[in-house]
């Protein structure tokens, strides 16, 4: 608590320890939310005024506690995505976002390294190795020819045209077809389902 009434009272010392302290306990009640703010006040005690929307969610609702006291220097941090002094519950590696800015970020889906570009973006769509594409490297594949080769290795006795007619009817669009050989061949042998040399 003394880290954090030092770095308030620096930015703003005509402020009452008091309410400082009250406010403290009241937006950081546990013991382990008070040290994190503490150590982040500590390392960088211009969060309390620059703006920035940075550190950890306490050192915004602290500064929301204490500006109806009266404070003159303290700054509401701003959204890393849109400027908005408004509730930044999450975070973007250092950055901290607003809700909005947080789903126009990740389009509400995790993002993954593209397998051909390696950037971590919103994944469009999985190759038929299981491996995640961005939008701007769709595979040229569709997956029917993969679950041939396994259907083949398996030896289930099916011609190439029935077995293409079976697949596509049970599959009818190219990202069930990729999922689907991917799942098959993760669950049969490598050994009795070689990769496509052309891949």
């Amino acid at each position: 608590m003394e880290a954090i009434v030092e770095a308030v009272t620096g930015a703003e010392p005509e402020l009452p320890v008091a309410i400082i302290e009250q406010v403290a306990a009241q937006v950081a009640p546990a013991r382990m939310q008070l040290r994190r703010l503490a150590q982040a006040l500590t390392t960088d005690p211009e969060l309390l005024t620059s703006g920035r929307g940075e550190g950890p969610r306490h050192v915004e609702l602290l500064i929301r506690g204490l500006l109806p006291h009266g404070t003159r220097r303290l700054v509401l941090p701003r959204c890393a995505g849109c400027g908005r002094t408004t509730s930044l519950e999450h975070r973007d590696g250092a950055r901290r976002l607003c809700s909005h800015c947080k789903r126009k970020t990740t389009g509400g889906e995790p993002r993954e390294p593209c397998a051909v570009c390696g950037k971590s973006l919103k994944v469009f769509c999985h190759d038929q190795d299981g491996f995640p594409r961005c939008q701007k490297h769709p595979p040229a594949e569709d997956g029917t020819d993969a679950i041939l080769r396994i259907l083949k290795q398996l030896d289930t006795g099916l011609d190439e045209r029935t077995a293409t007619a079976a697949i596509k009817k049970s599959l009818p669009h190219a990202h069930q077809r990729r999922k689907a050989a991917s799942q098959l061949r993760h669950t049969c042998s490598p050994a009795r389902v070689p990769k496509d040399p052309r891949q």
